[in-house]
């Protein structure tokens, strides 16, 4: 039990940093169930889905929400933990971030309508059914940083996106694992990274 309970308050306060980090509103009950979130992901296997979550989403909510609300709930976590952790580590992406963010908003939603303010919890899941992409983003920064380290290939990855893209995230992360960019080269067709 001491394990679990050090592994919760290792995860809370890893995700307090990043979202501070990210300039996420403070919110204690997300930071909370995100914290769990991660902590039940170290513990549990987890559970796999033999067909897409949209496909299995749409039949519980079309069976009866109210009865498969635990099922809706580990769609929506599953979603939530495979957009910000996984997705981006996998090199072979047939669906990406953005699917499993829209599966996670709908099944937090569906779960916000199904408590409606009867619960602590509905006002966790309506915060994550408006936008979950700030917090698929905080738990890719916190799988950068303490579960998948970067490789000489995810630089590459990130500093050709950079490129592309020039956006402030992979600047950012660039900087932090000692890749330089080179200020006189900031316009998007001429920028160097060395």
């Amino acid at each position: 039990m001491e394990i679990i309970t050090r592994s919760f308050n290792f995860f809370l306060e890893l995700v307090q940093r990043t979202f501070r980090r990210q300039r996420i509103p403070k919110d204690e009950d997300i930071e909370r169930y995100i914290a769990e979130l991660l902590e039940r992901s170290l513990r549990d296997e987890g559970k796999f889905y033999l067909q897409p979550l949209r496909i299995r989403l749409w039949e519980l909510v079309q069976e009866s929400p109210g009865t498969r609300l635990t099922e809706i709930k580990e769609i929506g976590d599953a979603s939530l933990i495979t957009a910000g952790i996984f997705a981006p580590h996998m090199t072979r992406r047939i669906l990406g971030a953005r699917y499993y963010i829209d599966v996670g908003e709908c099944a937090y939603r569906v779960l916000f309508f199904s408590f409606h303010a009867e619960n602590e919890a509905s006002h966790v899941y309506e915060q994550l059914s408006r936008d979950l992409r700030p917090f698929a983003r905080a738990l890719r920064e916190i799988s950068r940083e303490y579960f998948f380290r970067a490789s000489m290939d995810d630089i590459a990855r990130v500093s050709e996106r950079y490129m592309l893209r020039g956006a402030e995230e992979d600047r950012q992360w660039l900087l932090e694992r000692g890749v330089t960019i080179l200020p006189e080269f900031t316009d998007v067709k001429k920028r160097i990274i060395v």
